[in-house]
């Protein structure tokens, strides 16, 4: 039993009923899959009841409004997901293309939008028993952005180059005559190529999508997943001029 105040718990197998109160409890992970979290403040009169879904925020008092959060992107290379900097090197360069693109939104800081999940508890993993409105609750934020960059290894091709002069000032039999001057270079260079796509999703505090478009880069190089970026970005109800 969930009430505002406590929570009631027995073990199965037991008859015993035990309880812990509201504000000690961070988040309940349900054995449906279902995540429940907990605000750390006490209940206001505006405040969604402990027993509901959705955890009481900023976003209960109305000042969401025009807010937009960047989570950090989901950046998968090969096949394998990369390091938490490369996702949150590119939240980075989303929020600093937005912010010069904003019009009356309010791009909440990267940093901050982290802190806030990580005192939630909410990790990448976590975060899937969420709904969007809920984050967005969390988050004290109107809308939600999030992404998915994935690239693929697709060529290699190496190039090699010889030049060579020489030069004699006789028709000595000899192979190199000490007059002859030889000269040359040797050098090669490798390029990779591989194919990006980019997948940007936007969602209201209502928890419902208003904006998912996906676009595979016209370029090749391993810093391509820009050109799509701001191509996606450009077209989202988001960006003013």
């Amino acid at each position: 039993e969930v009430t505002e105040a406590e929570v009631k718990y027995t073990f199965i197998g037991e008859t015993v009923i035990y309880s812990i109160k509201t504000a000690e409890i961070q988040r309940i992970e349900f054995g449906s899959g279902r995540t429940q979290v907990f605000s750390r403040t006490a209940p206001s009169e505006n405040s969604t009841p402990m027993g509901s879904s959705a955890p009481p925020t900023a976003a209960a008092s109305g000042d969401s409004r025009n807010k937009v959060a960047i989570l950090p992107f989901s950046f998968i290379r090969d096949g394998q997901k990369t390091v938490d900097e490369i996702s949150m090197k590119v939240q980075n360069e989303v929020f600093a293309y937005m912010t010069k693109h904003a019009g009356t939104y309010t791009y909440q800081e990267p940093r901050t939008t982290t802190a806030l999940l990580t005192k939630a508890g909410i990790t990448a993993e976590t975060a899937k028993g969420l709904t969007m409105d809920e984050i967005c609750r969390i988050l004290g934020v109107e809308y939600v952005m999030e992404g998915i960059v994935t690239m693929n290894h697709k060529s290699q091709t190496s190039v090699g180059s010889s030049n060579y002069n020489s030069k004699s000032k006789n028709n000595n039999s000899s192979k190199y005559p000490s007059d002859q001057k030889v000269s040359g270079s040797n050098y090669s260079t490798t390029t990779d190529a591989y194919e990006t796509t980019l997948l940007l999703n936007i969602y209201s505090d209502k928890g419902s999508s208003i904006f998912s478009q996906e676009r595979k880069s016209f370029f090749t190089n391993q810093e391509s997943y820009r050109n799509a970026m701001e191509y996606l970005l450009k077209r989202t109800p988001l960006y003013v001029k």
